[in-house]
């Protein structure tokens, strides 16, 4: 569930009404998709991101490649190895990640890349996996989608939503992007690959800053129908609907078992029972197979709270049967062994009783799970916005935020789950994770649902909430001497007082560094512009805080800026054996070069901070440059 702002070009509501569009691309293992070259930039930063659905067949014990680019040995990749794991880079030069692949499921993947660090770091679902250090590649091969660029490795399955950006990318921005849309004028998005081109051959770009230069195009399988199938995978204002049978969400525990909610907390969500009886039915419960920690249950006349030893109750009874959801939040106080029911946001009444004493269990949505025995009390109706919170909220807090959408960063909050995905009681096959929207990225299992029709599937459940009144066109961040330049556009402002600069060293924490005032009322254009003439260190995350008249606010998508905190020693790849050093905001320095046993084999001088070293055979180097030395391993 997620309300439709106008904010961000209101792309994420537009989105709902695309699904008969909603494609992928094919691949039979004999087509794959060419685009220009370099989109991806070996000597910069970069991401590149992608949703795939590859079938159990395909873990068949072969090298698969699902995006590459570069010299064939030295190539760009992301694939997985023989043994089912994914693979980043060229085999040959760096070993498996040990990070299973997934199969038989739609899963997002994004690699981000720091030429300051050389660090690559994979993240699966929007959660960070591994980080790869001295990550390199060559590039003389276009971007290519589905195999290797020699042509090897096909891939069998699907490919949608393909992002490239010309600068690293946070676990924030990558895990707020996954079902979203980009600003398609920004700058440092260099490639999109929406694959809703439906038929044909041809791959549109959709990012503005290289329009028509970074089109792909479909070659070997030139059926055309052929490589395009529908796609799920797209923004959708939904909630799960379960069957009372055995649909069920399966949200591991975390390390820290902070879902066990020691000394309080709150829990929420919104239900929409189709039929409730007087058997309970379980809605979200904090149990596994070591117990109950704690369990919240609905009959048709009373909520319950199941603590392992009795379900204690409250007299309310939820409506069944209709359009209507119901909001429901509880307040755990467990030193004073009371929970607090809030339904709509309006306090009801107080369940008595301790939680159990059984801790560091899973989380788990529509069915109970019992120590021994059958899983049984199923839920039969829809479940929403399920939030987690390691603190005990008041009426205010509860009821000024049921109905808005979280940033997913507020502090307390340990879990979210909107399952804002898919197409509302359509094929929706794949779709079996559900996204953590919190800083936790704690993700779980969808299991059991059809994933098809008005049962057993997501559906339409859409906030009420209005949206504020801006219509936010484009906000960029650049890098400008030791500064940066925050740019941003509005096409409509009605009320609005003023945009807040707010800057972050995480991602997590924001500090306002600046206020430009704002139109009021436009329906025009309007340019604004403000310069960081102190940024930090390291990441620079940047956001507007844009508020109105009346004091309500929203915040805009995150942009990421990195200053390096010294000036780092690099290689690459230049040829057969050939590689370029570079010093990084180097000038004329001395180098040396060195074999594995040390014996200096050269030694000159770096020309406007970088020089090529040739003829060079296979074997392990040593550069120094001015104290920083680099290992250079040439096969």
């Amino acid at each position: 569930m997620r309300k439709c702002y106008t904010f961000l070009l209101a792309s994420l509501c537009l989105s709902l009404n695309l699904s008969a569009q909603n494609t992928s691309l094919n691949l039979t293992g004999s087509n794959y998709v060419t685009s220009g070259v370099d989109v991806i930039d070996p000597t910069g930063d970069f991401t590149v991101e992608f949703w795939a659905f590859i079938p159990q067949t395909m873990n068949d014990g072969n090298i698969h490649t699902l995006i590459s680019e570069g010299s064939t040995g030295f190539a760009f990749t992301v694939g997985y190895a023989a043994d089912g794991t994914i693979q980043l880079g060229d085999p040959a030069i760096f070993p498996s990640t040990g990070v299973p692949m997934t199969f038989d499921a739609w899963t997002h993947f994004a690699l981000s890349y720091n030429s300051v660090t050389t660090i690559a770091s994979l993240y699966v679902n929007g959660k960070l996996k591994t980080n790869l250090g001295g990550f390199f590649f060559n590039d003389d091969q276009p971007f290519r989608i589905g195999v290797q660029t020699d042509l090897s490795q096909p891939t069998v399955g699907k490919i949608d939503e393909v992002k490239a950006w010309g600068t690293t990318r946070s676990q924030l921005q990558i895990k707020g992007d996954m079902f979203g849309t980009p600003d398609v004028n920004d700058n440092n998005l260099i490639a999109w690959y929406k694959m809703d081109d439906a038929g044909g051959t041809s791959v549109a770009n959709s990012a503005n800053s290289t329009g028509n230069s970074q089109n792909g195009a479909i070659s070997g399988d030139l059926g055309g129908t052929n490589s395009w199938t529908a796609s799920p995978i797209q923004f959708g204002s939904n909630g799960l609907v379960f069957d009372g049978v055995d649909d069920q969400v399966n949200i591991p525990a975390l390390a820290d078992n902070s879902y066990d909610l020691v000394g309080g907390g709150t829990v929420e969500f919104w239900v929409n029972p189709t039929t409730l009886s007087s058997s309970w039915a379980t809605v979200l419960g904090n149990r596994g197979t070591g117990g109950v920690r704690y369990s919240f249950h609905l009959s048709a006349t009373q909520i319950g709270l199941d603590n392992g030893s009795a379900i204690n109750t409250l007299d309310y009874a939820v409506p069944a049967g209709t359009s209507n959801w119901t909001h429901l939040a509880f307040v755990m106080d467990d030193a004073a062994s009371t929970t607090t029911v809030y339904v709509n946001g309006l306090q009801q009444g107080t369940i008595p009783g301790a939680l159990g004493t059984i801790g560091s269990q899973p989380l788990t949505l529509g069915i109970a799970k019992n120590t021994s025995g059958p899983d049984d009390k199923p839920f039969n109706g829809g479940i929403d916005e399920v939030r987690i919170w390691n603190v005990k909220r008041n009426s205010s807090d509860i009821l000024a935020n049921k109905d808005m959408t979280l940033t997913g960063t507020e502090s307390g909050l340990i879990g979210q789950f909107s399952f804002d995905q898919g197409i509302s009681n359509g094929n929706d096959a794949g779709l079996t994770t559900a996204f953590d929207n919190s800083s936790n990225v704690n993700n779980g299992a969808i299991s059991n649902f059809a994933l098809s029709g008005a049962t057993s599937n997501f559906t339409t459940h859409t906030l009420i909430a209005a949206p504020l009144p801006i219509t936010l066109t484009g906000f960029t961040a650049t890098r400008s001497g030791s500064n940066v330049v925050l740019q941003w556009q509005t096409a409509m402002e009605e009320h609005t007082s003023d945009f807040i600069l707010q800057r972050s060293p995480d991602g997590k924490t924001y500090t306002d560094i600046g206020t430009v005032a704002a139109a009021g009322n436009s329906q025009a254009l309007v340019n604004y512009i403000f310069t960081d003439l102190q940024p930090l260190t390291g990441n620079n995350f940047y956001r507007l805080k844009q508020t109105d008249l009346d004091g309500t606010y929203n915040y805009s998508s995150v942009r990421l800026i990195s200053f390096p905190t010294a000036d780092k020693l690099l290689w690459y790849v230049a040829g057969k054996g050939s590689v370029e050093v570079r010093l990084q905001h180097g000038n004329n320095e001395p180098y040396s070069l060195f074999d594995s046993g040390g014996r200096l084999l050269r030694a000159d001088r770096l020309v406007n901070g970088a020089t090529q070293i040739t003829q060079l055979p296979p074997g392990i180097y040593f550069v120094r440059v001015s104290a920083r030395t680099i290992t250079i391993a040439l096969p």
